[in-house]
């Protein structure tokens, strides 16, 4: 038992660490050929990178990002086999995936084969500033364009009070939401069969009202006979609407 719980304590403190620590990372996808790199996506999100590995440095192959005045923010060398082991056979194209800490001043990438370059992106439409939130940008590429837990494509589970539309599970702030919806939905049943009440007793007393003058006059016999129905009818109303809004008003408190 005393295992478990410390099995149980060293995943919560993974968890916890992982979520501590996550930063903005973008993630190139590319086909690579000999001579050719297709940029197949291009993504940021929230995460995490491998800490103590070392950086490849003998590889052919260099992705560059620069910024706008073609300054070199960042190198990254990264391996490219041209096989595949299952079974074992040299291939001609191969998908890589290299992904590095992102930054707003990003704005080129580059990829060079034996100092060559074999591919140039401009990725400035992650983040394009422009106060809209496109769609290749998010929260994590472009904060001032798409606001935190915004329609922008990436879930982002955090306690701000905001419902996250993105995310598949919905956020504890999405149902809270939702039960504020129901409860104004649950409690306007109530109100609205009160309200109906309240108009039969109107009703009622200005019926008796009139049925005092028409008795008062002891003219008119068949008036008095509608009115005396129209009397009793109101009342009937005016139980059953006080009956429905104290079993709407009970079923929607006990639920």
């Amino acid at each position: 038992m005393r295992l478990v719980k410390i099995n149980s304590l060293i995943v919560i403190f993974f968890l916890l660490s992982v979520f501590a620590f996550a930063e903005p990372v973008v993630e190139f996808d590319y086909l690579l050929q000999n001579n050719t790199a297709s940029p197949i996506n291009i993504r940021t999100y929230a995460g995490t990178l491998e800490t103590g590995t070392i950086e490849t440095i003998f590889s052919e192959y260099l992705l560059t990002l620069e910024d706008t005045e073609k300054r070199i923010l960042r190198k990254v060398y990264f391996p490219a086999y041209f096989v595949v082991l299952d079974p074992f056979a040299e291939v001609e194209e191969i998908p890589v995936t290299i992904t590095i800490p992102y930054h707003t001043e990003y704005q080129t990438a580059k990829v060079y084969h034996e100092k060559k370059l074999i591919a140039e992106t401009n990725i400035r439409f992650l983040c394009n500033e422009d106060m809209i939130c496109q769609q290749s940008e998010n929260a994590v590429s472009c904060p001032n364009d798409c606001p935190q837990s915004s329609a922008d494509g990436l879930c982002q589970r955090k306690e701000d009070m905001l419902c996250d539309p993105d995310c598949s599970i919905p956020e504890q702030e999405c149902r809270k939401s939702e039960l504020s919806t129901m409860a104004i939905f649950a409690w306007s049943l109530p109100l609205v069969f009160l309200i109906g009440v309240l108009g039969a007793f109107v009703v009622f007393l200005i019926d008796k009202i009139r049925l005092q003058r028409v008795m008062q006059q002891r003219t008119d016999q068949q008036q008095q006979i509608i009115l005396r129905k129209k009397i009793q009818h109101t009342l009937i109303a005016a139980g059953i609407f006080a009956v429905l809004a104290l079993l709407s008003a009970g079923i929607f408190f006990f639920l």
